[in-house]
């Protein structure tokens, strides 16, 4: 799912978020390893569809993609500074980005949640997670469908 990576770029260009997070290699895809220090994100991916039955053309290279976005910290206002830095740096972002085919027309956050972990077995010391969910507009490259027939 490239648009997954294209988000991931989209937040290592943040930089005042990266400054308070700590670096562009506190960004993960999918997971992040157990071992890892806080604070640190992780990108999710909630779903990807094509944007509307009802535009005329190749409506499957306009997506939208929702995003689920996990800022773990040691405080809830940590969590709440970075997502909130988060925000205002992607708030309607747009441009061309390092991602074969991916072209982003707008994000935007729907919502932003808290939660706190306590750790697996008590004795870990915990987390704070905001997850700040986007809307992530984008286009892609055209679908060139491939014949299943087997001949």
């Amino acid at each position: 799912m490239k648009f997954i990576q294209a988000v991931h770029e989209s937040i290592k260009s943040c930089t005042s978020t990266m400054t308070l997070l700590g670096g562009t290699s506190r960004v993960f895809q999918s997971y992040a390893p157990v071992t890892t220090a806080l604070p640190y994100i992780v990108v999710g991916a909630e779903s990807d569809e094509y944007m509307s039955p009802t535009l005329t053309g190749n409506t499957d290279t306009i997506r939208k993609a929702m995003v689920p976005i996990s800022i773990i910290t040691v405080s809830v206002n940590t969590s709440a500074t970075i997502a909130n830095e988060l925000r205002v740096e992607l708030y309607n972002a747009s441009g061309t980005l390092p991602v074969a085919g991916i072209v982003v027309k707008n994000i935007h956050v729907s919502t932003m949640s808290y939660d706190w972990d306590p750790g697996d077995d008590g004795s870990e010391t915990g987390a704070h997670i905001c997850v700040v969910n986007l809307i992530f507009i984008y286009t892609s490259t055209t679908p060139v469908p491939i014949d299943l027939s087997g001949t």
